[in-house]
């Protein structure tokens, strides 16, 4: 699957929390939106069109990794599972912070199990820029695979490039590198579920998480017997709790994150003005920083007393 299908595909938007999802969702959707409620839940997701995609289009609450069993995440991982109240989700537009890189590279690397072809958005470059931080998109495009926007979304700037590049998004690439005993518990999983919806390493890997969600899809597609063997099989291969693994497979994303970002970020800190960082460096301490404000409100007393009440009083009362 390398691209959109036409007939009205579910298209959702992912991301860490505060990185502009919503921004960029009002700008791309048509204004008539409505608000979901997603099912087992009391989270609401809002749904809008794409015209020009012919597209539906889901804001799904922030995420900070696919594992978490918190309610709100939980919606965000399973949209990606066939749902009667929403369209199947045929892409993902997965959002980033352009100033907290490695955040949302550990969340898109989890997303890429999915095999569900994806496009990342790096929303904030303005405030990134400011702080001195250059990304070589051309560089992250070829390590994950997929492409690359750029945009700042409360202004809507870099929406047009957005909506050229949703209409054929990539399939990312499969970068994490797992310990031989998950490669195996995954092969297994591959000859057992076969004809799914969703990747096999994504159904593996949330299987030895002990996440219900995925247990509960695969007791309708196969039943409730092979889900208990798949259920004690991944106890078997896991050893330890779902804790321990969770935290463990999330080491892992987090770690290749970092790497990423060495590879394609630069930190220059801007050029400041000294005499500016020196008084600022004053306004923020105790025993300078109450005088400053005390001879500012001195300087805006005398300002208003004698050139607003005196001069421009006498001034008008002059023309009058």
């Amino acid at each position: 699957m390398d691209s959109v299908p036409s007939q009205n595909p579910g298209i959702a938007i992912v991301g860490n929390m505060n990185v502009g999802k919503s921004s960029l969702f009002s700008w791309l959707s048509n204004k008539d939106t409505v608000s979901m409620n997603f099912p087992g839940t009391t989270v609401s997701v809002a749904a809008g069109q794409i015209k020009s995609l012919n597209a539906t289009l889901y804001d799904t609450p922030g995420i900070y990794s696919i594992f978490s069993a918190n309610e709100d995440e939980k919606v965000s991982r399973d949209i990606l599972l066939p749902q009667k109240a929403f369209k199947q989700i045929a892409s993902i537009l997965l959002v980033a912070d352009a100033k907290n890189m490695k955040r949302s590279l550990a969340i898109a690397l989890q997303y890429a199990e999915y095999n569900i072809p994806m496009l990342v958005d790096i929303n904030m470059i303005d405030e990134a820029e400011a702080r001195g931080i250059k990304i070589n998109f051309e560089k992250l495009s070829g390590i994950l695979g997929v492409d690359i926007c750029s945009s700042i979304a409360p202004e809507g700037i870099g929406v047009r490039k957005l909506l050229t590049k949703l209409k054929a998004p990539r399939i990312a690439k499969k970068i994490v590198t797992y310990p031989d005993w998950i490669n195996n518990f995954i092969d297994i999983i591959k000859k057992l579920c076969r004809d799914t919806d969703i990747s096999p390493r994504v159904i593996g890997l949330l299987l030895l998480a002990g996440d219900k969600s995925i247990e509960g899809y695969l007791a309708q597609k196969f039943g409730p017997e092979l889900v208990e063997e798949l259920k004690d099989l991944a106890a078997d291969y896991r050893k330890e709790d779902t804790e321990t693994f969770r935290a463990l497979i999330v080491n892992l994303y987090n770690k290749k994150a970092e790497q990423i970002v060495k590879e394609i970020q630069e930190v220059e800190p801007p050029r400041r003005n000294p005499y500016l960082m020196t008084f600022g460096d004053w306004c923020t301490r105790l025993h300078t920083g109450i005088p400053i404000a005390i001879a500012v409100l001195v300087l805006v007393y005398l300002f208003v007393g004698s050139f607003g009440a005196t001069f421009l009083v006498d001034k008008i009362n002059g023309v009058i």
